[in-house]
């Protein structure tokens, strides 16, 4: 009896000691994928994770339901944590070195104690909104609120009214889709950036009874039925998804635009646009995916920013490019068929500025040819905008000599 007695303890002991070893069991370097500083991948099996000092971003889906985690500390240079990264961690109990962290993706805490833990009625991770209370009906976000992360109000039927406050800059990816109770929001000039479905199926949102729907100079969303599209003078950046799956084949951007958004234009049939008339910086991930009828298009050297398969399904598009632009290094490493346009005025494309472009043009102002978006984008050549007699007497001169 006694022996069986004392296996017993030595069996409890063992177990405890087991348990204890799990709960302060760290992560090891070896357990992290980190692929150009973004943590893609997690091997381990731990109670404490510290992130590496290496990481800057934490990948979507990395931690999700890993319910062994009880604290993660994310060090000094995390930014951004991704998508789902910490979704189901029910164990998840403490978090630090969070300071640095200024993007959140789309329920990346949500299903852990430390998420649930948080009572207030809006619950924010440094300067994020990252969820609500579901019991919410009108609130008001809190001052030092500067983003809402994606999805964080998602499907809150219970919520009647927001009022954003002045520093609110970012409103993410369906941030407030499915409040279909939703019928009054606020917002402050500050606003720049409102990502994709943030306000699908809300009330507030169908109540609007205009063809372009715009906050704050972002085109929300297009809601015409206009096949041929004139984009109106106030719209400066072209939102997340606002053209998707649009029946469009033709649209004019206007000269103050610089931004167009993810899946501006994907799925759109879109099969005519000129970016020659403005200044365009940035074009998001997949912006003009399944836009496979675009003939021809010039990627302008004011574009510093192209996204991950922007131009997916635009493999017979012909597009015009300047060595050492973002356009030029875009077509290059995508094999998209491409054109070098790095002779101004050179419109006939023998590489040499001649007479005979000169008189090309000229026609050309005459109206006795047309030309295409390469060629007007080539015979700009004082890069003024506009194809005129100076850019003639521009190319004369540059012929003599003189310049």
């Amino acid at each position: 009896m006694k022996n069986s007695i004392k296996k017993l303890v030595c069996l409890v002991c063992m177990v405890t000691l087991c348990s204890s070893l799990v709960i302060t069991a760290h992560a090891e370097e070896n357990d992290f994928v980190v692929e150009n500083g973004v943590l893609v991948e997690y091997k381990g099996y731990n109670s404490t994770i510290v992130i590496p000092d290496n990481v800057y971003e934490i990948d979507d889906h990395v931690f999700e339901n890993h319910s062994e985690i009880i604290s993660v500390d994310f060090g000094d240079n995390v930014y951004y944590v991704g998508d789902y990264a910490f979704y189901g961690c029910d164990g998840l109990m403490e978090i630090g070195g969070h300071e640095s962290i200024s993007k959140v993706g789309a329920y990346a805490f949500n299903g852990t104690q430390w998420f649930e833990a948080i009572k207030d009625d809006v619950k924010m991770l440094n300067n994020i909104v990252i969820g609500g209370s579901p019991d919410l009906s009108g609130f008001e976000l809190p001052q030092n609120a500067v983003s809402v992360a994606p999805r964080a109000f998602y499907g809150n039927v219970g919520v009647e009214s927001i009022i954003c406050n002045e520093n609110l800059l970012e409103i993410g990816d369906e941030a407030f889709s499915g409040c279909t109770s939703l019928n009054e929001i606020t917002y402050g000039s500050k606003l720049n950036y409102i990502g994709m479905n943030a306000f699908e199926s809300t009330p507030w949102l169908s109540a609007i009874n205009e063809e372009f729907i715009v906050i704050n100079g972002i085109l929300v969303k297009y809601s015409g039925n206009d096949v041929i599209i004139n984009v109106p003078s106030n719209i400066t950046q072209i939102g997340d998804g606002a053209f998707y799956n649009k029946s469009v084949e033709s649209v004019t951007l206007p000269k103050n635009l610089f931004y167009i958004g993810k899946y501006a234009f994907a799925q759109s049939g879109l099969s005519d646009i000129d970016f020659l008339n403005c200044e365009i910086v940035y074009i998001g991930d997949n912006a003009f995916e399944g836009c496979s009828n675009i003939e021809e298009l010039t990627l302008t050297k004011s574009i510093k920013y192209i996204g991950t398969d922007a131009f997916s399904d635009c493999k017979e598009t012909l597009f015009f490019v300047e060595p050492g632009t973002m356009g030029y290094e875009y077509v290059t490493k995508n094999n998209l068929n491409y054109i070098v346009a790095n002779v101004p005025g050179d419109i006939n494309g023998d590489k040499v500025l001649s007479m005979e472009d000169v008189v090309a043009l000229q026609r050309y102002i005459a109206s006795l040819t047309e030309f295409t978006d390469g060629q007007k984008a080539i015979a700009d050549v004082d890069s003024d905008g506009e194809i005129s007699m100076q850019d003639v007497t521009y190319m004369q001169r540059k012929i003599a000599g003189l310049i």
